[in-house]
């Protein structure tokens, strides 16, 4: 199961940017409005539109903290880690697809490290040039041909959104002005055929979330901050292996975005956080002997991404 596509395809759908941040004003604040107008009303447009050369500045963090743990008869296999990543870059889009949405980007690259609480590991020097697709079998290339190791290449993929880019405002946007306090469900119906797409299944009856408008603030830019909670149970993988059964697949997520009141521009700061609680039956299909696996990740992201 890949953790960081298991959190695409419910984190990542919530909004456009595809990556997580935490809103700043250069000191690591937010500025609040002082007075709000409680009658005043705002459009709620998650996704904003998109421009082949539109660029920016990003620093992306993720932690991710990961147990599998299995247990076939009197044997026991555990493990786990608790990694940090972050990158800084230049980022351009590259290229849209059919629906005006983010189909490639390019990632030029300031800084890319991991951490596993004993060292740095560089991911791709300074200086190396990303090409990334976005879609189901999104990837993530080096320009100048060198092959990405999967240990890397795992973990860029925490900090680097390769799946598709959804229609974020079907699932959790909506279509009258709210005001600041406003509350509405996501439409789980919309939110379950997404997932799907990504080769998750879930009953719509089982997903379930709320948006808030919780404020408004100035700084950096006049935006309305939105959160996100989202609860999913009883998910299903198709692509689980012979004799294995889900029998439990949980996810919460909490998310803030900082949506500019300005439509032209995009989010600049955001953060989440998931966590996922998978168990399956296991039978060994030569000697049929019973067993489970039990996975847990927390995994939390923030990113910045300012207009150059």
């Amino acid at each position: 199961m890949n953790r960081s596509s298991v959190f695409g395809l419910i984190a990542a759908l919530l909004f456009a940017c595809g990556g997580s941040t935490a809103s700043t004003n250069g000191e690591g604040t937010t500025v609040v409005a002082d007075t709000v107008d409680p009658a005043a009303t705002y459009p709620i447009q998650i996704d904003r539109p998109e421009a082949v050369g539109r660029r920016w500045a990003e620093t992306t963090e993720a932690h991710e903290v990961e147990s599998q743990n299995v247990f076939m008869g009197e044997d026991t296999d555990e493990r786990g880690r608790d990694i940090r990543v972050k990158i800084e870059a230049n980022v351009e889009v590259t290229a849209l697809d059919a629906h005006g949405r983010q189909a490639a980007l390019r990632y030029e690259v300031t800084q890319a490290i991991a951490n596993n609480g004993t060292a740095d590991l560089e991911l791709v020097p300074a200086g190396t040039i990303l090409n990334v697709t976005r879609g189901d079998e999104g990837t993530i290339t080096r320009a100048d041909g060198v092959e990405i190791g999967p240990v890397e290449l795992k973990m860029l993929s925490l900090v680097i959104p390769d799946g598709p880019a959804d229609d974020h405002d079907a699932v959790f946007g909506n279509p009258e002005p709210q005001a600041i306090g406003a509350r509405w469900p996501i439409d789980a119906t919309a939110a379950a055929r997404q997932l799907e797409r990504r080769r998750l299944q879930i009953d719509p009856t089982r997903l379930e979330g709320e948006m808030h408008v919780a404020s408004r603030v100035e700084e950096p830019v006049p935006a309305l901050e939105v959160t996100a909670q989202i609860v999913a149970q009883g998910i299903q993988f198709p692509d689980t292996p012979e004799g294995a059964t889900v029998t439990r697949g949980d996810v919460v997520v909490a998310r803030v975005a900082y949506l500019p009141l300005d439509l032209s521009q995009h989010p600049i700061v955001q953060s989440s956080e998931m966590e996922m609680e998978v168990d399956m039956s296991l039978t060994d299909p030569d000697s049929g002997e019973a067993g489970r696996l039990e996975i847990r990740i927390n995994l939390s992201r923030s990113s910045i991404q300012l207009p150059l």
